[in-house]
């Protein structure tokens, strides 16, 4: 899926293959070290060359790189690239890829984990920024922002290696603190380490709500959050697609009055690329209203914990804004259902969903050389 429009393909893996880059941070939910080490280390020119690599990863998939067998162990790890822990209430959520060198970046966000799936099959939406030097400046603000956010998971969750890292990548990205205005359209990169996601929406939107379209895999059990549009946002409807089969929305949310009404309809939707079936992993919001429409995408789904949590109650996600626009830039309906696949869900019996994985605590055993 693309950010703008429904006929835009993004291809990750050609995004990751284009230029050498001095240093790399990758935030992922999930990540598989021999994925990483035998192909994305060897395939990736942003990669290959690139001597300062930091992947910060939720604690649980630490741990279980940590415990795996002596035949799936990593072989380069802490030597070739760091990979650091983060230990919340919920999960650590984010997806963003920032690489620099002295003269260029790139910055890759969106809902795409830095695996396999992520890169190629999975049915996404993500967007690459460029900044040069010498040419395109557009873009300097998010990648700021992203460094704002990466150094502060760096004063939360610290260790020397990763401040290190960090230094190393500032020292070596003056065009970092290059001063700058805002980014053009009012683009931004936000996070809820300190605020909600759901709290800072309301900024970036021009005149009342009319219709709330919502892409999402992962749902609440029960449709709480229904309640919570209605009350803040009051919008006529309310458009929730997913997919049939690995969706996690429970019969619960058949149930709600909204949805017996008609005020909010749920929608099955199939996603493919090229004739290939996809599953969901994409997670955006679209506030449509007469004078535009307001996109957000990026790791959040429609869930309490994603967009309600903050201040270490919850996930951690990042998520982009994108406000202002047009219906030739953006329509919502085929940017949820590019393939006008939608399916309007009427009857429990239509519903096929599963169970989220539960989540097991502990505590981080950091990796040593």
């Amino acid at each position: 899926m693309a950010k703008s429009n429904s006929s835009r393909r993004l291809d990750l893996h050609e995004a990751l293959s284009k230029r050498s880059f001095q240093n790399a941070v990758i935030c992922s939910f999930t990540f598989d070290p021999l994925f990483f080490e035998n192909y994305c280390l060897e395939k990736f020119a942003t990669l290959s060359s690139n001597n300062n690599i930091s992947v910060i990863t939720d604690q649980l998939t630490y741990l279980k790189i940590a415990s795996a067998a002596e035949t799936e162990c990593p072989k380069q790890l802490n030597l070739r690239y760091l990979l650091h822990p983060v230990t919340v209430e919920g999960r650590f959520h984010p997806k963003l890829f920032m690489l620099t060198n002295g003269t260029a970046g790139r910055l890759i966000v969106g809902s795409a984990n830095f695996t396999r799936a992520g890169l190629t099959t999975n049915a996404e939406v993500a967007d690459v920024f460029e900044f040069d030097e010498d040419d395109s400046h557009e873009f300097l603000p998010l990648f700021k922002d992203a460094l704002q956010f990466v150094a502060q998971l760096a004063r939360q969750w610290p260790s020397e290696s990763l401040a290190s890292n960090l230094d190393e990548l500032q020292r070596t990205t003056p065009w970092l603190t290059h001063e700058t205005d805002q980014a053009g359209g009012h683009m931004r990169l936000i996070h809820n380490l300190d605020h909600s996601l759901w709290s800072q929406l309301p900024s970036f939107q021009v005149g009342p709500v009319e219709n709330i379209h919502v892409v999402s895999r992962f749902y609440d059990g029960g449709p709480d959050l229904i309640d919570r549009v209605m009350s803040d946002w009051n919008p006529k409807k309310l458009f929730l697609y997913t997919q049939n089969g690995i969706t996690t929305m429970t019969p619960e949310w058949l149930t709600h009055p909204c949805v017996r009404s008609g005020r909010a309809e749920i929608l099955l939707c199939t996603y493919e690329d090229k004739g290939y079936m996809q599953p969901l992993h994409a997670k955006a919001i679209v506030f449509e209203s007469a004078s535009g429409s307001t996109l957000t995408y990026g790791s959040a789904n429609f869930t309490s914990p994603a967009l309600l949590g903050s201040k270490g109650k919850g996930n951690v996600e990042t998520m982009m804004v994108v406000p202002s626009l047009r219906q030739s830039d953006l329509n919502p309906r085929s940017f949820c259902d590019p393939s006008g696949s939608a399916l309007r869900l009427t009857s429990q019996d239509q519903l096929r969903f599963t169970i989220p994985e539960r989540r097991e605590c502990g505590e981080p055993r950091l990796i040593d050389l």
